[in-house]
């Protein structure tokens, strides 16, 4: 059976390949992304299975600013071998090397025919070229790469972190209210836990350039407000620094899966799997959509506002479908532990965390700083 190559760029130039994907059993499937939108460039890596995606950034040019973020959600979305294709670009070029730090291990930055093919060739098989990209020949450097790898290798064996996915059928249900709510439970229980941004919605950077924080980490991307270590564009090298802090949970905050069959894999992959959701008539049909193609034993659905005199047929509906209903209380302060949700992850998490404490503390009660940053008075006067 041929390996299908998907070759983004140009309808000129994809033929380049032809010589090199005959010799390999390969099938080049090209998009012609030269006027193309960014959302439609990343649909197409997300429409069939590839052994190899091929990125030419010098024919993208509708989309020329949003490179940055194509190439970082491509390569966060398919579990493929993903090449930048950038024939004549600096290796020290802004693009590249923002790929590289994004998790890409490809490149293609020749325009010499043997070189490309020998790099084609070498990415189907596993060969990596991205010391060379970003200058890490030197065994110094590549000694000091390999050392971290080991490290965050070590860290998997040695602490395995509890993975929790929370997601939704839809945007603005609720989902990142209750993934952090989820992480102040997971406080109370005395564990430790972090937030991992995979919404997409750019929440995290959000509360970076409003809220006051209790530190800012850019190398790692991380952010700490209220005391939960926050993570945003997640690439393989971040995940390796997160393996090493060894923290007991892992709450991934994935957003609207719905329509996004990656991300309902990586959903599913997950240890514990909650679905936020509510009961209005737009927010059922998502739901029931979305359930055709997640549908799976041990999903947790957490209802927002529901009434007390609605809850008795959701929860006939989800028993249905084998899953566990919640109704998660009102909340006026997302950062701040509602001592009604205890019971409910009691409940989500009794195998991980069976002793239930007798005394359930009313958190969050307590006089806060402000979260939102001052303004500068006197710049909003002269705007």
């Amino acid at each position: 059976m041929s390996k299908k190559v998907l070759y983004i760029g140009d309808e000129d130039t994809y033929h380049l390949f032809d010589d090199v994907a005959r010799r390999t059993e390969s099938e080049i499937v090209p998009f012609y992304a030269v006027t193309k939108p960014a959302q439609e460039i990343i649909n197409s890596a997300l429409e069939d299975v590839y052994a190899m995606v091929i990125l030419n950034v010098a024919e993208i040019l509708s989309a020329t600013e949003e490179l940055s973020y194509i190439i970082k959600t491509i390569q966060s979305s398919v579990k493929t071998c993903f090449l930048i294709m950038a024939e004549g670009y600096s290796p020290k070029s802004s693009i590249i090397v923002e790929a590289a730090q994004n998790g890409v291990s490809y490149f293609m930055l020749t325009d010499v025919g043997a070189e490309r093919n020998r790099i084609f060739v070498d990415a189907l098989a596993g060969v990596k070229n991205v010391y060379d990209v970003l200058d890490r020949t030197k065994s110094e450097h590549a000694e000091e790469y390999e050392n971290k790898q080991q490290a965050a290798r070590n860290a998997r064996a040695n602490y395995n972190s509890i993975s929790v996915a929370v997601a939704s059928c839809m945007p603005r249900i609720g989902c990142t209210s209750t993934a952090i709510q989820l992480i102040k439970y997971l406080f109370y229980r005395e564990k430790t836990a972090c937030f991992l941004d995979f919404s997409g919605t750019g929440y995290t950077e959000k509360c970076a350039q409003y809220y006051n924080t209790d530190s800012e980490d850019y190398e790692h991307h991380r952010i700490t407000l209220d005391g939960i270590d926050m993570y945003y564009d997640i690439s393989a090298e971040i995940m390796s620094f997160i393996d090493l802090q060894n923290y007991d949970f892992l709450i991934y905050d994935m957003g609207n899966i719905s329509d996004n069959p990656q991300k309902q894999t990586e959903f599913l992959q997950k240890k514990y799997r909650i679905i936020v959701t509510g009961n209005k008539p737009n927010e059922n049909e998502a739901l029931i959509s979305m359930k055709n193609s997640i549908y799976k034993t041990k999903i947790s659905y957490i209802y927002n506002f529901i009434p007390v005199a609605d809850r008795e047929s959701i929860l006939e509906d989800v028993e249905a479908t084998e899953g566990k209903c919640y109704f998660l209380p009102y909340m006026d302060e997302v950062f701040s532990l509602v001592k009604e949700s205890v019971p409910l992850f009691n409940e989500i998490f009794l195998s991980e965390l069976p002793v239930v404490p007798k005394e359930q503390a009313e958190e969050g009660k307590k006089k806060k700083k402000g979260f939102f940053k001052k303004r500068n008075k006197k710049g909003a006067e002269n705007g």
